[in-house]
This record gives C-alpha cells, sequence and structure tokens, in this order.
C-alpha cells in the first residue's frame, strides 16, 4: 500500500484487493500529512474488514444502542446532549457504517461544526463522541476510537457569571415559593450542581456533624467520587424547618421531587422578574459561592477543594477575583527599596 500525488495536486492511495487486483482510491486531499494518516486509517480498515473483526453498525442503530444502554446513568440532560451530537453527526455523514469513520473524516467533521456553529459545540461533540467510540470498541464495533490522536480544542478562557450579594438579595426578593427559596439558598451556601440539590435525600444529611454526603447512589457526581460537603448555620436553619415532613427527598416543590428542566425554565423567570442579567441561571448560583469564598480571602486550594474539583486549574478561573493579593504582592517590593 502506498500514496501517490495525481496531476490535480490530490494524493491517491493503491493497494492491493484479495483477488490481486490494484485498487486506487482518493485520499480527498492534497496535504501529505493527512494523505498519510488516510492511508494508515484505511489500512486499518481493510485488514478489519478481511478479519472480520468489527461488527456491523450504521451510525443511527449504533446511536440507538449507545443510547439505551447508558440511559439509567446518564441525567435528561445530558442524554439530550447526546442526541444533539448523534443527530449533527447523522446529518453531516448520513447513516453510513460506524466502521467507515476514520481520524481524518472526524477532524474534517470537528472543523464543520466549528466553522458552522462554534468551537464550544465541536469540544462538545468530540468529548461525546470520543465516549461513545470507547464503547463501540468494547463492544467491537470499531477497532480503535478514531478520536484518538485528535488533541482537544481550547477554550477561550471566560469570566464566569455570578451575582453580586446586592443581585443575589434582589433574585431572594422576587422570589415568592418558600421551597424554591430555600433550594436557591442552599444552592449558593454550599455550591452543589443542580441535580445534586434536587436529588439529595435525607438519608444523606448528618447534622450531628452538619455535613452532607453525595455517595453517588441517588445521583452520580460528575467526579464519581463520593464527597463530603461542610454544611454552614444557614445550610443547617433551612434543613431544620424542612425536616420531619415525610419525604424522601430534602428539596420539593408542592409535594413532589423536582423536575429538571421545570426549574430551569421558571428560574428564569425569576432572574428577569428580579431585572438581572439575563445570562444569569441556576448554576450561577455554584459560580457566586465560588466567587464569594475567593473575595473573602479563601485560597483558590481550599476552593477547588469545595467544588470538588479533579483539577486546580478548572478553579482558576476565579483566580482574577483575588487582586487585592496581588497588589499586596507587588506593594510589598517598596519595602525592599
Amino acid at each position: 500500500m502506498f500514496l501517490f500525488k495525481h496531476k490535480n495536486g490530490k494524493y491517491y492511495a493503491v493497494y492491493l484487493l484479495e483477488n490481486g487486483r490494484r485498487k486506487t482510491r482518493s485520499t480527498g486531499t492534497t496535504i501529505k500529512t493527512k494523505a498519510q494518516k488516510f492511508l494508515v486509517d484505511l489500512q486499518k480498515k481493510i485488514e478489519v474488514e478481511r478479519n472480520q473483526i468489527v461488527k456491523p453498525i450504521t451510525i443511527h442503530q449504533f446511536a440507538f444502542a449507545y443510547l439505551r444502554q447508558r440511559e439509567p446513568y446518564f441525567t435528561e440532560k445530558t442524554i439530550k446532549t447526546y442526541k444533539s451530537t448523534f443527530r449533527m453527526f447523522e446529518d453531516y455523514f448520513g447513516n453510513i457504517q460506524l466502521s467507515e469513520i476514520t481520524r481524518l473524516k472526524l477532524e474534517d467533521y470537528f472543523l464543520h461544526r466549528i466553522n458552522t456553529s462554534s468551537i464550544y459545540s465541536a469540544r462538545k461533540d468530540m468529548i461525546n463522541l470520543s465516549s461513545s467510540f470507547n464503547f463501540a470498541v468494547l463492544n467491537k464495533y470499531q477497532v480503535e476510537n478514531p478520536c484518538k490522536g485528535i488533541k482537544r480544542f481550547k477554550l477561550p478562557e471566560r469570566q464566569p457569571i455570578f451575582y453580586t450579594k446586592e443581585d443575589f438579595k434582589k433574585l431572594l426578593s422576587v422570589i415568592d415559593d418558600d421551597d424554591l427559596r430555600d433550594l436557591v439558598l442552599f444552592a449558593v451556601n454550599t455550591g452543589l450542581r443542580q441535580m445534586e440539590l434536587i436529588t439529595l435525600e435525607w438519608r444523606q444529611i448528618n447534622l450531628d456533624e452538619n455535613i452532607l454526603v453525595l455517595d453517588n447512589q441517588g445521583h452520580v457526581t460528575k467526579s464519581k467520587r463520593i464527597i463530603t460537603i461542610p454544611l454552614n448555620s444557614t445550610c443547617v436553619d433551612i434543613l431544620k424547618q424542612r425536616m420531619n415532613r415525610g419525604e424522601l427527598n430534602v428539596f420539593t416543590l408542592f409535594d413532589k421531587p423536582i423536575d429538571q428542566g421545570w426549574l430551569s425554565r421558571n428560574y428564569k423567570k425569576y432572574v428577569l422578574k428580579a431585572e438581572l442579567n439575563p445570562k444569569l441561571n441556576f448554576h450561577s448560583l455554584r459560580h457566586s459561592y465560588a466567587s464569594w469564598l475567593v473575595q473573602a480571602g479563601i485560597s483558590i486550594y481550599v476552593v477547588s477543594k469545595l467544588l470538588n474539583h479533579a483539577d486546580i486549574k478548572t478553579t482558576e478561573i476565579y483566580a482574577h477575583l483575588r487582586r487585592d493579593d496581588l497588589r499586596t504582592a507587588v506593594n510589598s517590593l517598596e519595602l525592599m527599596l
């Protein structure tokens, strides 16, 4: 198997069929490095076909099989993002065999997503597809993950949007439902994610030690780790007021478990009613928790632990709020003169 460059400028792959006949196939590119990647992927594909290593399955069939298997472990929101990824993926390639997807084709697809949507959408697609292709390899639908070797796109850093304490008071003043008000107050005092809050059960609360434990039973945490969260006096007061209702979940609405979709829609109404930045959402409460801690002088390391970030680099988006530390450091040089 080898490459040659046609007079049209494109590279072509030449290889032998099982019957000994020579076959020529366009790589579709004029760039040699891309053509070489195509050649490697083609060779693997041919070996797979000859050895019948993979099971035949179309993109549409695979999407259905993957989501059916993962649905018990994913949130409704996550399922929606995967469905969107697979829909865009199938729209671009058509309902072809999954084994036809190569790294070169994926690189072109991600570039298409960047140009037609955004780098954020392309990155989300890459994460979702890479995860699903691991499932494909495990179930012998692919020989290896075609995302392997493709570098994740580096996203431009964006400052998190959070409430000032004055804005948060405005928000609380327009929330006329006590259950929702308790939930919002608890969220901004713990930094818990939305699903961690609405699936929180009383068995996870320990008021003797003023802690709660995310134990991956009712809901699997993003880090997959068991997490212990300390509770301040505001949280303890909220919990004591809500005790003895005979409910499984700590937070409910109308005596029923809270639906994530309902919460997101109705929460936004209160943000707009309070005439706050419309970009603020429920997750902004977690950003506010972290931002207020940093502004209070708590170290980035401690905040990272409280947020349960796997990498402290994730927490560093709040570091710009410690300007006083930087001023103090610079001003200390004056003492040395």
